[in-house]
């Protein structure tokens, strides 16, 4: 028997859908509601690591910006030497956290994915008819999924971008 969290309890997937449906316990309906609850609870999960994202984003950015904008000769030597560190570290921290976010949401979004493939293997009955689908057609979905898919990547390359500016600009000026 296959064991996992995102299976009806007391269901066994079997090749024959007759004894599978005698053996089932929960009525289509049901499994329907039991994903439809853990999908909004994901689809949940990916707005706020959105949030997240932005959130820690606009604060590196901001971060990034006070730094340049700080005094040419700082008040004393060490603030000097870090604020050269910073340069480099806000943007390695900023692509840090966008990976680590990214990844949430990925996996959030695979999740989804795996709930709707089970509850299409899930036998088939009369219960939910009328019920609307478990989640958008194909199409809506992939339109909704730009933003979490591309946000993090557009933070990523732009972060990357500065990276490659400032080392290029220490390369011609030999620092």
């Amino acid at each position: 028997m296959i064991s996992s969290p995102f299976l009806a309890p007391n269901f066994k997937p079997q090749a024959d859908t007759e004894s599978a449906q005698q053996e089932q316990t929960m009525t289509q309906a049901d499994f329907y509601h039991l994903l439809k609850h853990q999908i909004e609870n994901e689809d949940n999960l990916v707005n706020q690591r959105l949030i997240w994202l932005v959130f820690s984003q606009s604060f590196m950015f901001s971060a990034f910006a006070v730094l340049l904008n700080a005094p040419e000769k700082p008040k004393s030597p060490m603030f000097g030497d870090l604020q050269e560190v910073m340069v480099w570290l806000i943007p390695c921290l900023a692509i840090v956290c966008s990976l680590l976010i990214y990844i949430g949401i990925l996996t959030s979004m695979v999740m989804m994915s795996e709930l709707r493939h089970r509850y299409d293997k899930f036998p088939e009955d009369k219960t939910t008819q009328h019920f609307p689908p478990l989640q958008a057609n194909m199409m809506m979905r992939s339109l909704a999924s730009l933003g979490p898919n591309f946000v993090p990547l557009f933070f990523i390359g732009t972060w990357l971008f500065i990276l490659v500016r400032q080392f290029l600009f220490n390369v011609a000026n030999g620092g």
